[in-house]
């Protein structure tokens, strides 16, 4: 499942911009690097699409299921 897929690989949400065109920048043990994705783009080698950002909060859904990760700070 969607957040069985975010916990297992340490998908983590560090930071975003909001405009003009919103990005969310991810952190994951599959990638070597941050990974920036745009609002409506899918997660790199995945169907997991980003769905909304809110200040603190990044929304993925796949099929129908929807998850939120909460800002981490700690990078």
């Amino acid at each position: 499942s969607l957040s069985l897929y975010l916990r297992d690989h340490n998908v983590r949400f560090t930071g975003s911009v909001l405009v003009p065109v919103s990005v969310g920048v991810f952190r994951s043990d599959q990638y070597p690097a941050p990974v920036v994705v745009s609002l409506g783009q899918v997660l790199p080698k995945t169907k997991i699409t980003l769905t909304d950002l809110r200040g603190h909060e990044a929304v993925f859904s796949y099929q129908n299921s929807t998850q939120s990760l909460s800002l981490d700070l700690r990078r």
